[in-house]
C-alpha cells in the first residue's frame, strides 16, 4: 500500500519497512504524542549505541567513545529527529554501516564482509532509499584502497557481487515499487528545493540538519590539523578524516551549488538537500577525532587525558 499525503507518495520512496514499523508503534502507544516521544528516544538510542560501537571497534578509548556518541546525538542529521526529519533514522544507522570501512582498511584478507554489508545496506534502503546511494558513494574510495591493497582481489570482487545481489533481492519491494510508481505517475513529482540554501554551513544558534555551531567547526579544524601533522601515524585516521572532510566540502556552501543547479535542474528534485551527502561522513569524522584523542592520551600524561575529556565535554555542551 502506498501512503499518499499532500499529493506525495511516501512509503515507496522513503521505505516501506519503516512505515510498517511506525504503524505498529503507533498502535502500541495509542496516540501521536506518545509516538513522537518513542520515536525520538528510539532514534537517539540507536544512533548513540552505533557511534559508541563504531569507536570501540576502532580501539578508541571507552570514555572518549561515550563522549563521541553523545556529541553525535547533538548535531546534524541525527538531531533533526527533534523536528521529526525522516532521514534521522538513516543517520542513526550510518555508524553501523561505517563499520564496513574498518574491514576495508584493516582486513587485507577479506576487505568486504558481504553478508553484513548486504544486511545493513538493505536495512537502510528499507528506511530511506536515497541514503543508500549516499552511503554507497562514501564507501567508494575505501573500496578502491582495499582493492589495491588486498592480495585476494578476485575474492573481494566476488564478495562485492554477493553483497550487491543480496541487497537487490532484499530491497526488491523498494525498487520494484519505484518502477511501478514512475512508470505511471504523472502528477506527484518530488518537490524542488534551492540547493544553495540547504548545505552544510556555520550557524550561530542552530546545530541540526546542515547547520553547525562554532564548537563543531573548531573540532573539524582540530582534526584536520592533527591528521596533517601525523599523516603516517594511522592509515585509518588519515583516510576517514580526509575522505569525510572532502565529502563535507562537497556538501557545504563552499561548493557553487547555485551554478550547479542552474545547469542540472533535475538535482533540485532528486538531490534536494546537499547536506544529506554527509550522512556517512559525520560518523567517520567523529571516529577520526576519537582515534586522534586516544593517540594523544597514549603519548601524554594524566593531565592531558583530563584536558582532552574536558575539551570534548565542552564541545558537547
Amino acid at each position: 500500500m502506498l501512503l499518499v499525503t499532500q499529493g506525495e507518495f511516501f512509503n515507496a520512496v522513503y521505505g516501506p519497512f519503516l512505515a510498517y514499523i511506525g504503524g505498529f508503534l503507533l498502535l502500541l502507544v495509542h496516540n501521536w504524542f506518545n509516538f513522537q516521544i518513542l520515536t525520538v528516544f528510539t532514534v537517539l538510542l540507536i544512533a548513540g549505541i552505533g557511534m559508541y560501537r563504531l569507536a570501540l571497534k576502532a580501539n578508541v578509548d571507552e570514555v572518549i567513545a561515550i563522549l563521541l556518541a553523545l556529541i553525535y546525538l547533538q548535531f546534524g542529521i541525527v538531531a533533526g529527529i527533534l523536528r521529526f526529519n525522516f532521514m534521522a533514522w538513516d543517520a542513526a544507522l550510518a555508524p553501523y554501516s561505517m563499520m564496513q570501512v574498518l574491514y576495508m582498511i584493516n582486513d587485507e584478507r577479506k576487505p568486504i564482509h558481504w553478508l553484513s554489508l548486504a544486511l545493513i545496506m538493505s536495512l537502510i534502503a528499507q528506511v530511506h532509499l536515497l541514503s543508500t546511494v549516499y552511503i554507497a558513494c562514501t564507501f567508494v574510495p575505501f573500496a578502491i584502497y582495499a582493492l589495491v591493497k588486498t592480495s585476494a582481489k578476485k575474492q573481494m570482487i566476488i564478495d562485492f557481487f554477493k553483497a550487491l545481489g543480496t541487497t537487490l533481492v532484499l530491497t526488491a519491494n523498494v525498487w520494484g515499487g519505484l518502477l511501478v510508481l514512475y512508470s505511471y505517475n504523472k502528477i506527484s513529482l518530488p518537490n524542488q528545493y534551492n540547493l544553495y540554501y540547504h548545505v552544510v554551513k556555520y550557524k550561530k544558534f542552530i546545530n541540526l540538519h546542515g547547520f553547525l555551531l562554532i564548537s563543531m567547526v573548531l573540532l573539524l579544524i582540530f582534526q584536520l590539523i592533527y591528521v596533517l601533522t601525523h599523516l603516517c601515524e594511522s592509515v585509518l585516521n588519515t583516510m576517514v578524516t580526509i575522505i569525510a572532510l572532502v565529502i563535507l566540502l562537497l556538501a557545504s556552501s563552499l561548493m557553487p551549488w547555485a551554478q550547479i543547479q542552474a545547469h542540472f535542474l533535475s538535482l533540485k528534485s532528486s538531490l534536494q538537500f546537499p547536506y544529506r551527502l554527509a550522512v556517512g561522513a559525520w560518523p567517520l569524522i567523529l571516529l577520526g577525532v576519537g582515534i586522534s584523542m586516544t593517540n594523544l592520551m597514549k603519548k601524554k600524561d594524566k593531565l592531558t587525558d583530563v584536558l582532552i575529556i574536558v575539551g570534548l565535554v565542552l564541545t558537547f555542551s
